[in-house]
């Protein structure tokens, strides 16, 4: 069989699968994932104390580890991000986009980078 007619038999499952609501993931994830680093040497930025906002929803940002730090657990929005830490100048952007792909799945989230300029 060649590749187009294996692509053709298979659209119709692909697209039963995407309207299926047994295909979502089972539990939520951050909407939000920041990844903190020294704009010197990439390095991660440990403690941390951050909050996205959407409107007047705040979430505070939770360090995962490594320099990551999550918030708004399975919540689409539209959102503005503030990190800061002692040794570094803080860190913010607007307009961050987390989508929710429908059916009832929840949001896969969207993950960002923070580039914190040390204090000089």
């Amino acid at each position: 069989m060649s590749r187009s007619c294996v692509w053709v038999a298979l659209t119709p499952l692909l697209i039963v699968a995407c309207d299926d609501d047994a295909m979502c993931l089972p539990e939520e994830f951050a909407a939000m994932s920041v990844h903190a680093l020294s704009a010197a040497d990439s390095t991660p930025v440990l403690n941390a104390r951050g909050v996205v906002r959407d409107g007047s929803f705040a979430d505070s940002l939770v360090e995962a580890g490594q320099g990551y730090y999550d918030a708004a657990e399975g919540r689409p929005g539209t959102y503005a991000v503030h990190l800061e830490h002692p040794s570094y100048a803080a860190w913010d952007t607007s307009g961050v986009v987390v989508l929710s792909p429908g059916s009832g799945c929840p949001v896969l989230g969207t993950q960002v980078e923070a580039r914190f300029a040390p204090i000089e």
